[in-house]
């Protein structure tokens, strides 16, 4: 796998933790039981990064010190408690924060507010156990919140957790957890990879238009990217420039124009036959994303101008929309706006969009508790900077994707997510795979039929062999030809337990909970090509 979730292995002892080192990329260091200091546990880490649990007042305060006294940044605190998780980033910022989710009970909707439930505790992951599934963690990552997953160490287990598309798997046998990730091969996409439509689909719509935001959520854009300024009576107005020169017919800066006066004028023609376009507001675009057929989806705010009051108004008006405030993100290139937001808006994700370095990266998201989101020739978007941000609690998202091959590129590589001009250009992409209702094992042995979800909505019939590894279970795997770009690509469902022969004793779990003590895995193979155009 290209982005294989982390190994995170549980420990209790100094001798446990260090015959880990090998296999695992964290260690979760758990004092309750432990008789050892929080600088030893560190000490020893070395190439592994360490994490902390936080059960009582007592030890984040052993925690906080060693903290400020060793001024380490590649630290977790683990808890299930916001407040202890705050009064340890209170009082040194560049810890990162993991929010213990797994006693929730959650339903299909719960992922995105989840997500603003850990950012306001001040965590950019959520840790679950037995409540995760697939649809919950699309959700909760789909805001750039990471997820772990708490599982035993068995193949079954641990495929099944890799398999819901989390980016860390805890358990308390390393080795055992990264031997069974090798099921998986090389040209696995384990997660979708979030498309955003860059202000809109600006390829075949006015840019920041909200014809070109509804139709780049209709052509499969997970998410529409826009931008915003504030108007000289305090209206969010939706427009890349500080001016209206290059998109519309008239001319003046933003900050000093009312809305009746900038609404004089229109966006014209920024592409061939795109037409005419209002000039929209941020009310526009919430009612856009509170149609039914877009329940799903989310909106990317872009600050673009370093104005305090921006955030002040953006406060006020999102305000009026509670409904849709899970759905919503921030992204800007002023830290001091993060900061800002951080304050103001804790719990709705913020990213940094000017380029860091695998030296700075720590020292300046962790206090805005800020995601990542850097143009693709910045040092932390490759393949390899993937993996080592991911062990940090990172998966950076990147900008900006002009064709379907660097957008390929960008899928095959399995990044969080990405920000492209013509969203249609990852419409025929798989997003997810459905197992089909029933299987047993006579019917394993023959072609499977099986549903591919690609982003744009649509529903392809696929066909393929059984791989099993067991005679009981396993994961649907689809292979994607993608022709035009040279790649092949492979995909997973969640786990399927084979049905008996007869009666209905055997059960299928597609698109629910891991339950993963339940099966072993294996897997089918289905092909399906990308048509050239």
């Amino acid at each position: 796998m290209k982005a294989a979730p982390s190994v995170i292995a549980e420990a209790t002892a100094l001798n446990e933790a260090e015959n880990m080192l090998e296999f695992a990329d964290v260690i979760l260091f758990d004092f309750e039981f432990a008789d050892f200091s929080v600088a030893s546990a560190y000490d020893l880490c070395k190439e592994a990064v360490p994490a902390v649990r936080l059960r009582t007042e007592s030890g984040a305060r052993k925690v906080t010190a060693f903290l400020k006294e060793s001024e380490a940044q590649d630290v977790f605190v683990v808890s299930e408690s916001a407040e202890l998780i705050d009064s340890v980033r209170a009082e040194y910022a560049a810890v990162r924060g993991v929010y213990d989710a797994r006693a929730y009970e959650l339903g299909g909707q719960d992922g995105y507010a989840l997500a603003g439930k850990a950012c306001a505790a001040g965590a950019q992951i959520v840790l679950l156990g037995k409540n995760a599934s697939r649809e919950i963690i699309e959700k909760i990552q789909a805001r750039a919140i990471l997820v772990w997953v708490q599982t035993s160490a068995d193949q079954m287990s641990v495929c099944a957790a890799a398999a819901s598309g989390c980016y860390g798997i805890v358990t308390d046998n390393a080795k055992e957890a990264k031997s069974a990730l090798l099921m998986f091969c090389a040209e696995t996409v384990i997660r979708p990879t979030y498309i955003a439509g860059h202000r809109g689909c600006p390829r075949k719509y006015n840019e920041n238009s909200a014809e070109g935001v509804e139709a780049a959520l209709k052509a499969g854009a997970t998410h529409a990217e826009i931008d915003v300024h504030l108007s000289a009576d305090g209206e969010l107005v939706i427009m890349h420039d500080p001016t209206l020169d290059r998109t519309t017919n008239g001319t003046g800066r933003i900050r000093d124009l009312t809305l009746a006066e900038i609404r004089r004028y229109n966006i014209v023609d920024n592409v061939m036959l795109a037409g005419v376009s209002q000039i929209p507001i941020l009310a526009d675009m919430f009612e856009i994303i509170r149609k039914p057929e877009f329940v799903d989806k989310l909106l990317i705010i872009e600050l673009k101008a370093n104005d305090t009051s921006l955030v002040s108004a953006l406060k006020s008006e999102i305000a009026k929309y509670p409904e849709l405030r899970d759905r919503l993100m921030f992204i800007t290139f002023y830290e001091s706006l993060l900061s800002l937001l951080c304050e103001q808006m804790p719990d709705i994700p913020r990213g940094y969009l000017d380029s860091l370095s695998k030296t700075d990266f720590l020292r300046r998201m962790s206090p805005h508790n800020a995601f990542i989101d850097n143009i693709v020739a910045a040092e932390l978007i490759s393949v390899e900077s993937a993996r080592y941000l991911r062990d940090y609690g990172y998966a950076a998202w990147s900008w900006t994707y002009n064709d379907g091959g660097s957008l390929s590129s960008a899928v095959g590589a399995g990044y969080a997510g990405v920000t492209a001009n013509n969203p249609e250009d990852g419409g025929g992409y798989i997003y997810k795979i459905c197992a089909p209702s029933a299987l047993t094992a006579t019917k394993a042995k023959s072609a499977i039929e099986t549903d591919a979800i690609l982003f744009d909505g649509s529903v392809r019939k696929a066909e393929g062999e059984w791989l099993p590894l067991s005679a009981t279970a396993g994961l649907i795997k689809v292979e994607y030809a993608d022709e035009e770009n040279f790649q092949t690509l492979a995909y997973y469902s969640e786990l399927v337990i084979l049905q008996e022969e007869k009666g209905c004793a055997g059960f299928i779990f597609a698109e629910s909970s891991i339950c993963a003590a339940v099966s072993l895995c294996a897997c089918a193979c289905i092909a399906i090509r990308r048509r050239k155009a």
